[in-house]
């Protein structure tokens, strides 16, 4: 099964998180801006970044596409227009009006319309617009067609009480569609399949699966029953992890897979600017060892690339220490992922 012509990079810079810290950033840069102490060069947000980094390795098959048109304010860093919106309780009620879903619609369209047959790759920040991305997808192939592959730190289909990392505990996320629940909407609607679904790097997976003692630990078997197959954290950095994730990618017999990045896999370690980092991650080369088994099954004709994402990266958090590595990683995943010509 080959991959289809160009891979085509699509931004969609969705920041819609209400934490008041997380607005503060955003007034401060605003007012930076307007100040002229920004340089013109810095970038918005994570697309831009990655662009710069992919046109640095002169690569003739991934090709930028543009952006999904956002409002400045749900933008990491919006222009001095978009400044009047920017309020914790604004951020509250787009969160409460479920309304992240509507922008991963909006993506799904735009996917469809303007990007298939070749392959989509979607440079996102918050996870959620990856539905649509994945919606677009199955559409076109049909769900039985596609398995997903999710690499995350959180299982992005629990309950958002039982996932709720404890420092927003006064700023608690609702129970819509959002970056930490989307998968379990596509499940439910049936758009993908949970013996399609594949975890890698899980951070909160419970030490001790046993049921009807821990809610948590309830919600992740009533997904393993279904299907969904998790590889945690510490499974990755065992002896074994080699020969068992192997063993689960030749055993995909779907002709199309799609590869979905939360940066936070390598939150603290070998991706540290992202938005969440409440579970200490992957190093980089472990990132990019997952990065390059897939890929070789990719090049080597087992099943196609449908499409990917890349999302979570915190463009504030970029560069702050001049080592900083999480675009270069995240520009040598999307390499080693799509090294298929």
């Amino acid at each position: 099964m080959k991959s289809s012509g160009a891979i085509k990079l699509l931004g969609a810079a969705l920041d819609p998180d209400d934490h008041p810290e997380r607005v503060a950033l955003k007034q401060a840069f605003v007012a930076a801006e307007t100040e002229g102490r920004i340089p013109p060069d810095l970038p918005r947000d994570p697309y831009d970044a990655l662009i710069q980094a992919l046109a640095r390795k002169n690569l003739t098959h991934i090709v930028p596409a543009g952006k999904l048109d956002l409002p400045e304010w749900l933008c990491p860093r919006p222009r001095p227009e978009g400044a009047s919106l920017l309020d914790p309780q604004n951020f509250r009620d787009f969160l409460d009006e479920d309304r992240c879903r509507d922008l991963a619609d909006d993506c799904r369209r735009l996917i469809a319309e303007r990007i298939l047959p070749a392959v989509p790759g979607l440079l996102a920040v918050d996870h959620s617009l990856a539905g649509g991305a994945i919606q677009a997808i199955t559409e076109r192939f049909g769900p039985e067609a596609v398995t997903c592959l999710v690499l995350d730190s959180h299982f992005d289909a629990l309950p958002t009480s039982l996932r709720q990392p404890s420092d927003r505990g006064l700023y608690p996320t609702p129970d819509t569609y959002h970056c930490g629940s989307f998968l379990s909407y596509l499940i439910e609607e049936g758009m993908l399949l949970p013996q399609n679904l594949i975890l890698i790097g899980v951070s909160d997976y419970p030490a001790s699966l046993s049921r009807g003692h821990d809610a948590l630990a309830d919600a992740y078997l009533a997904y393993a029953d279904r299907g969904v197959t998790f590889f945690t954290k510490s499974q990755v950095r065992a002896p074994d992890f080699p020969e068992n994730f192997s063993g689960r990618l030749d055993a995909i017999r779907t002709p199309w897979v799609y590869v979905s990045l939360d940066a936070d896999l390598g939150a603290c370690a070998g991706i540290p600017a992202v938005r969440f980092m409440d579970r200490v991650g992957l190093e980089a080369e472990e990132i990019l060892l997952l990065a390059e088994r897939i890929g070789e099954r990719i090049a080597g004709g087992q099943f196609g690339l449908a499409g990917f994402d890349i999302s979570e990266i915190d463009v504030h958090l970029l560069g702050l220490d001049q080592d900083d590595p999480s675009i270069e990683v995240c520009s040598d995943f999307m390499v080693r992922l799509c090294n298929f010509e």
